[in-house]
């Protein structure tokens, strides 16, 4: 049985921007393109603060820090998936929030009734350690008192749902809301 759903931030409940920079910037240089996901990958690791990432993207890109900043920060919401939260699933389930990230957005990037949807966030920069490894999927599901068992994790990348079903986890990957509300009903079903 079902008792938390896990939301991944970028790509679920926002535009992913960081496949905006990576295709804006890096998409004809496959070189560049790698050094960028490593350099975004050890940020969301803590190994990188946000201002050392943008500089170092800005460098790579051959463009000012402003403009990497601007082209980041642009995370329009998934308003009619945070609607659906609150009305449809909040009541029923523990909702956790799992992202692979830089630095706290979630002020920045959600209401303060948005936020409260939330019972428990896990960002990965705070935990050193990023999806897929198997401990953040149990640390989230730890912070929300819930066996994995009982966890649903909703992320774009298959990969990290993988990693999730590989410890015990049910999951789905995000592609619309019309789809993620179809698997919702098969798994409950």
């Amino acid at each position: 049985m079902i008792r938390a759903i896990i939301f991944d931030c970028f790509g679920v409940l926002v535009k992913d921007h960081a496949s905006v920079v990576k295709e804006k910037y890096f998409s004809d240089n496959l070189d560049d393109r790698a050094e960028f996901q490593e350099l975004n990958r050890r940020s969301c690791k803590g190994e990188l603060s946000w201002s050392e990432l943008l500089t170092e993207v800005a460098e790579l890109a051959s463009v000012s820090v402003s403009e990497i900043r601007e082209t980041f920060d642009n995370n329009p919401r998934n308003n009619e998936l945070l609607d659906f939260i609150a009305h449809d699933l909040k009541p029923k389930y523990k909702i956790g929030f799992l992202s692979n990230a830089s630095t706290d957005h979630v002020h920045e990037l959600f209401t303060p009734e948005q936020i409260k949807l939330f019972d428990d966030v896990v960002l990965s920069y705070q935990v050193h350690m990023i999806k897929p490894n198997p401990k953040i999927y149990k640390l989230a599901a730890e912070r929300l008192n819930v066996e994995i068992t009982e966890c649903l994790l909703v992320d774009n990348s298959a990969r990290y749902v993988e990693g999730a079903e590989n410890v015990g986890m049910r999951g789905i990957v995000y592609r619309s809301f019309d789809q993620f509300r179809n698997d919702l009903e098969k798994c409950n079903a």
